[in-house]
């Protein structure tokens, strides 16, 4: 499983800190991509768009609660439905 983080928000650190904790207690492999606070929403979408493309991943957890304001939801939404 890999999982997202974009920006220094701590609370969203502690939770993907702890998705990965449960993985490993579980003897999944985890991944954890780290994208910095400037990150726009096209960047993230090629994010998720390598990480679907990557044969060693099989789920990701992207938190979309917090997003920054640069990042638009709708945007994340819509990409999410058209690869299911």
């Amino acid at each position: 499983m890999a999982t997202i983080l974009v920006g220094d928000d701590p609370a969203s650190a502690t939770y993907v800190k702890m998705k990965g904790n449960a993985c490993r207690r579980v003897g999944m492999d985890s991944l954890k991509v780290e994208m910095n606070q400037k990150t726009s929403t096209t960047e993230l979408l090629d994010k998720i768009d390598e990480l679907n493309n990557n044969e060693d991943v099989h789920g990701f957890c992207c938190n979309t609660l917090f997003l920054l304001k640069s990042m638009s939801e709708n945007a994340l939404i819509e990409f999410r439905s058209k690869r299911r």
